[in-house]
């Protein structure tokens, strides 16, 4: 990878790392199924595209999803994106997924 593919992939992980994160918490203050349901889609992709990633800096393809343990997950997050998942973990589920979601359009929106 040139330069310029290795600063785009590190950006890449450090923002799927924290909405994957982010989803993760979701998922476990998720109430209603349908809730949950989407949680865990967003969770689930999340998942791959670390992977993937992950898989491109050592050049290794290993033919199954590897999902990132959480301190895998924390070690890519900036301080900001470690700090948010923190006060996301201390709310409430209602104000949780709410915040949950606005972190991931805001994160979504200033990566592109």
């Amino acid at each position: 990878m040139c330069d310029a593919e290795k600063k785009h992939a590190e950006m890449t992980k450090m923002t799927g790392a924290l909405s994957l994160a982010t989803s993760r918490v979701a998922l476990m203050n998720a109430s209603g199924e349908m809730l949950k349901m989407f949680a865990k889609f967003e969770v689930a992709e999340q998942e791959t595209i670390a992977d993937i990633l992950m898989s491109m800096t050592v050049d290794k393809v290993e033919g199954a999803l590897k999902v990132p343990t959480d301190a895998e997950v924390e070690a890519m997050l900036d301080p900001a994106g470690k700090d948010m998942v923190t006060k996301l973990r201390g709310m409430k589920a209602p104000t949780s997924i709410r915040s949950t979601l606005r972190v991931s359009l805001t994160d979504t929106r200033s990566f592109s």
